[in-house]
């Protein structure tokens, strides 16, 4: 994050590898958004989408002091 309102490109496997209390097999199945390659990361100060093959799941990956944090929501 640069200047604390907008976020940095980041990759799918940068995501994947920020997960926190979420298990291998829970991260194993994150389906990322169709359009992710056409993301435009400098408008954003978050990334957030629901999961169009686990309609019960959500996530969110969010630039943080520590780098990047991503969180599975249900």
């Amino acid at each position: 994050m640069k200047d604390g309102s907008i976020m940095d490109p980041v990759s799918q496997q940068q995501i994947i590898d920020a997960f926190r209390g979420a298990t291998k097999s829970e991260v194993k199945r994150v389906t990322f958004p169709q359009d992710f390659d056409d993301i435009d990361f400098a408008k954003l100060e978050f990334l957030g989408w629901r999961d169009r093959k686990i309609p019960r799941r959500a996530y969110v990956s969010v630039p943080a002091e520590v780098g990047l944090v991503s969180i599975l929501l249900t």
